[in-house]
């Protein structure tokens, strides 16, 4: 059976290199005996030919850019897996820090808050939200004097810790100073649970001020236990 040339030309690196199966060897021997051409190409395969040494420097060349190239896009995924994994950590820790840091009032129901006298001191009772800090204000109001007050929490404890159902207690003062030209104690009358603009009780003006305290929810009142 007859081989082309370009059968034949395939086969000689490996007729060369003496790695090719007999049945191989046999087809080209016999070939390069009848085919000047292909045997002259045999010829300069085995001479230290310049063209062939230049064409292995290149491919050898190539074949380390390739290698350089491959590990430079592991390196740059690992690098990329690296500082995805960090942008992920800052983003929970970020937001983490944000929901410990804003400040969500506690709203009122009567399940959830409430107000007692013991031994002369008044205590809130609460239930559900963990309070992160409760304020309180004493406001004259004719010979009254009115404490209004309101509890307030972390975004993180109201929205990703689980309900809570214990029931917690705070001090709230009977007694307390106020500022007036003789600086004298005085005694709570009523206590309040303030449900809008608290944060802003300081600064309101008066018909704002009033509005607000208008709406507080009254939870104590000195009448009712005398």
């Amino acid at each position: 059976m007859k081989y082309s040339c370009n059968v034949v030309k395939d086969l000689l690196p490996l007729y060369h290199d003496e790695v090719c199966s007999n049945e191989s060897i046999q087809i080209v021997t016999e070939h390069l005996l009848e085919c000047e051409t292909c045997k002259a190409y045999y010829e300069m395969m085995k001479e230290p030919n310049q063209m062939f040494t230049e064409i292995s420097i290149e491919e050898k060349a190539d074949f380390r850019m390739l290698k350089h190239i491959k590990k430079k896009l592991q390196r740059g995924k690992i690098i990329t897996g690296i500082v995805s994994l960090g942008i992920g950590i800052s983003l929970v820790l970020g937001i983490f820090k944000f929901m410990n840091g804003y400040i969500v009032p506690i709203d009122y129901s009567q399940e959830n808050i409430r107000v007692e006298e013991e031994n002369g001191v008044l205590h809130a009772y609460t239930t559900g939200d963990l309070i992160y800090n409760l304020n309180k204000k004493v406001i004259q109001d004719g010979d009254k004097n009115n404490l209004y007050f309101y509890g307030a929490t972390t975004a993180a404890q109201k929205y990703l810790v689980p309900n809570r159902t214990e029931t917690k207690r705070y001090t709230l003062e009977y007694t307390d100073t106020i500022l007036n030209k003789e600086q004298t104690l005085y005694s709570i009358d009523n206590v309040y649970y303030l449900v809008e603009n608290y944060t802003e009780l300081d600064g309101l003006l008066d018909d704002k001020l009033n509005d607000t305290l208008n709406n507080a929810i009254l939870l104590w009142s000195a009448n009712e236990i005398k």
